[in-house]
């Protein structure tokens, strides 16, 4: 695996592991006596969200980058589908 694969590989993965354990305790009272809109749970959820989304778009760049970084794993897969 290529070193810019491996960059992608873990890109977003950690992000998303940490704003969905702020999103945890954030949840438990969105609705206090003060709440003010957006919500603090909100905010914790929607950062999730674009994690998990960078993390998916590095896993499909990850995947590219292997690709290019084994030409010939590609030639044997093409071959494969013939």
């Amino acid at each position: 695996m290529s070193t810019l694969a491996l960059a992608f590989a873990t890109f977003g993965v950690a992000q998303a592991a940490e704003a969905q354990q702020e999103w945890a305790p954030r949840s438990v009272d969105a609705t206090g006596s003060g709440a003010q809109y957006p919500w603090p749970v909100d905010s914790a959820h929607n950062l999730y969200d674009y994690y998990a989304h960078k993390a998916k778009h590095a896993g499909k760049l990850r995947a590219k980058h292997s690709r290019l970084a084994n030409p010939e794993l590609e030639q044997h897969r093409l071959s494969g589908r013939r």
